[in-house]
């Protein structure tokens, strides 16, 4: 596999993670570290920090990360803890990746955090079938994610890293395709009633990221959920968009965007080929999108800093 189709497939699932957040659902956050931590100065931050007078979130997370860079997990622990409990879940996903943090990870104080981590994701899951299952689509999705959207977000990620980074994902993904298979051979679709609606949309990504095989085996079952408010319809039409790609067929719902290379430049964003191109801003507002695809080709390029 070509270096540019790599990054074309990076690219594009990043950009379906942004995209997912613009329709108002869980996305991953980052928590604002304090300047002094950004310049790896971490004893001079834990100083300054604690000279305030109270102590904010995102200082909360800044002292996590110094503890844990010093050595001191104990401490590193209980203001990751104290984090934790104050913020919503949508700050937990990056918690579990987060390399900042990754001496505190392998230490024996990761286990509260984790244990922590666990709970505050079964509370906002909220009543479900199978917690075990639910747990284990969370994680499998969480690693989905290593090499996509939160290492992105990183500034590990740099120079000759990248292609590496990339390549990784294709052994997760294999691993998670065939956990994905295990799960649908046992139960069907995991629907929202059975493992929530974040571990619901965990096995979309999933999903996504799997070949062509399964996602021909996959996108019926989404389908017969979605119509059984079971699923999201929004991920599932891009997943049916990305199958018909995969198979050499025009895009229906305008979901999949791509952006070429040139001269070790990344280009504007453009609309793969779509059906009804015309009046694809039409259909998907039928369908219940909030966005034209002119819009998210504007997100995507002002996030990337293309021109």
């Amino acid at each position: 596999m070509s270096y540019n189709k790599l990054f074309y497939s990076f690219l594009f699932l990043f950009c379906v993670n942004y995209y997912v957040s613009s329709q108002d659902r869980s996305h991953y956050c980052f928590p604002i570290l304090d300047s002094l931590v950004e310049l790896e100065q971490y004893r001079e931050a834990i100083k300054e920090l604690k000279s305030r007078d109270s102590l904010s979130n995102d200082d909360l997370y800044s002292l996590a990360v110094c503890y844990s860079k010093t050595g001191n997990y104990q401490i590193s622990q209980s203001y990751l803890v104290d984090f934790i409990n104050k913020m919503p879940y949508s700050f937990s996903p990056q918690i579990f990746l987060d390399y900042r943090i990754e001496d505190l990870r392998k230490s024996d104080k990761w286990n509260y955090v984790y244990d922590k981590l666990i709970g505050k994701f079964l509370m906002e899951s909220g009543q479900i079938k199978d917690t075990t299952l639910a747990i284990s689509l969370f994680l499998h999705g969480i690693k989905d994610q290593k090499y996509r959207g939160l290492i992105h977000s990183q500034p590990i990620m740099k120079g000759g890293e990248f292609a590496g980074k990339v390549m990784t994902t294709e052994n997760v993904d294999s691993i998670n395709t065939v956990f994905l298979d295990s799960v649908v051979n046992k139960i069907g679709w995991p629907t929202y009633s059975m493992v929530g609606k974040i571990s619901g949309n965990y096995a979309f990504y999933i999903m996504q990221h799997s070949d062509k095989k399964h996602l021909k085996r996959y996108v019926p079952l989404m389908e017969k959920a979605v119509l059984k408010y079971e699923a999201d319809k929004f991920l599932w039409a891009m997943a049916y968009d990305r199958l018909r790609r995969y198979c050499n067929k025009k895009q229906i719902y305008g979901t999949q965007y791509f952006s070429k290379i040139i001269d070790g430049k990344m280009q504007p964003n453009e609309l793969q080929p779509t059906k009804n191109r015309k009046n694809i801003n039409q259909i998907r507002k039928d369908f219940g999108f909030t966005t034209t695809v002119e819009e998210e080709i504007v997100k995507y390029n002002k996030m990337y800093g293309i021109k």
